[in-house]
Parts: C-alpha cells; sequence; structure tokens
C-alpha cells in the first residue's frame, strides 16, 4: 500500500508490502482469466484425445501376441581349441 510520510517538512510516498508475494495465485488468476477470453471448445478436444488414445491402444501388442525372437547370431567358430 502507498504510505504518506511527513520528512522535513516535505510530503514524501514509499510503497509499504501488506503482505508476502502470491505468484501462485497471480498465475492462476491469469490463466483462468485467458480462457474465459479464449473460449475454447474443451468437450472437442477432450473427444480428440480420446480417439487419438483409441488408436495407440490398438498399435500397442498385447504381451501375448508379441513376436518370438530371432535365433540371433550364428556362431561359426568358437577359436582354437573352443
Amino acid at each position: 500500500s502507498l504510505i504518506k510520510i511527513r520528512e522535513k517538512g516535505e510530503v514524501k510516498f514509499i510503497w509499504k508490502k501488506n503482505r508476502e508475494r502470491n505468484e501462485g495465485l497471480d498465475c492462476r488468476v491469469y490463466g483462468y482469466a485467458a480462457l474465459i477470453a479464449l473460449n475454447p471448445d474443451l468437450e472437442r478436444y477432450a473427444a480428440m484425445i480420446q480417439a487419438q488414445a483409441r488408436e495407440i491402444d490398438k498399435r500397442v501388442p498385447v504381451p501375448g501376441e508379441l513376436r518370438p525372437q530371432g535365433i540371433g547370431r550364428r556362431v561359426i567358430s568358437r577359436g582354437i581349441g573352443g
């Protein structure tokens, strides 16, 4: 708050903090104001995200349906005496 002080016959204005800083609340209020100003169609975005999640679920293989791994590299020689 702005405080009026008389010092040596002169009037001075000094800013004095009333309480601690509160950036978290400020960010929340600014974010909410932006949400109201932009007015997005949240139901449509939710439906799009759910559809994308279903597509991803279709592509992810079930653990029992995994293809067997190949045999790997064939060893021709283990060296001398091996």
